[in-house]
Parts: C-alpha cells; sequence; structure tokens
C-alpha cells in the first residue's frame, strides 16, 4: 500500500470489499461503507508521502 495515491487505495479497498472473501483484509474492507473507505484512503496516502487525490467514488 505504500506509495499509492488516495484513489489507488480506494479502488484497491473497494475491490476487496466486493470480491469473494479470500483473507483479512477482504473480510475487513466488508466493515466500512464507500465513503468510509475513501476518508481511510486518503488518510493513508496523506501518510505515505503521497497526496490524496479525489475521486468520484
Amino acid at each position: 500500500m505504500a506509495g499509492k495515491s488516495a484513489s489507488e487505495l480506494q479502488k484497491d479497498l473497494l475491490e476487496m470489499k466486493r470480491r469473494p472473501v479470500e483473507g483479512i483484509m477482504d473480510r475487513q474492507a466488508r466493515g466500512y461503507t464507500d465513503a468510509q473507505i475513501k476518508l481511510i484512503a486518503d488518510y493513508l496516502a496523506a501518510h505515505s508521502g503521497v497526496a490524496a487525490a479525489t475521486t468520484d467514488h
């Protein structure tokens, strides 16, 4: 996840939420709304040295 933009992280987390459960991250992602996932992605990107990007999701 390090070095990814907010939009990349959001896309990855939304994919984890919607795909069949393959591991712990898929289970965790299901516990959040799409809006919460965007906030998480923005936070992670801001703390990884990559600026947050806006998305339409």
